[in-house]
């Protein structure tokens, strides 16, 4: 992959959809059911903007339409080189608009059910969680080493893609 095939978004900044932001003391919605649970290292939007730059040497836009570039080219890479299972977004609580990105390294078949807040898969019950082991921590030294990839912790999510 090459700088000229960035997945451009055809539409202007200012044409945003209407943003959802669950009030924060909202910790529970309707009822869903998910195939399985990933987990995974998080890597932080900005620091996956700062490898995007540094490694395809093109500055993706402040605004959140181009980051799919991120998690699709880093998915690529881990495949290829059997890194991790792949890349998803991780969306942030309270800024809808925004996500980082899941490195998943494991993956928990379901089904599961949970009523965690709408439009936000995250793990909340202690017990389904995924624990972060030994495979995070290889996984966390190659992305450093090989790639100059930092991370900034282990979350967990419901999910249907895997």
């Amino acid at each position: 992959m090459s700088a000229s095939d960035i997945h451009e978004n055809p539409h202007p900044p200012e044409v945003l959809p209407p943003p959802y932001l669950p009030p924060p003391n909202v910790t529970t919605g309707p009822k869903r059911a998910r195939a399985c649970i990933i987990g995974g290292l998080l890597v932080d939007r900005d620091e996956g903007h700062r490898w995007f730059k540094a490694f395809y040497n093109y500055d993706l836009p402040n605004h959140h339409r181009q980051d799919l570039n991120i998690p699709i080219r880093l998915e690529k890479l881990f495949l290829e080189q059997g890194i991790a299972l792949g890349c998803s977004f991780a969306p942030r609580r309270l800024e809808s608009r925004l996500s980082d990105f899941l490195v998943v390294t494991q993956v928990i078949r379901g089904p599961f059910v949970h009523d965690g807040p709408e439009m936000y898969e995250e793990v909340y019950d202690v017990e389904r969680q995924p624990i972060e082991g030994g495979k995070e921590t290889e996984v966390k030294e190659h992305l450093q080493k090989i790639l100059g990839l930092n991370t900034s912790g282990f979350k967990s999510y419901y999910s249907n893609l895997y």
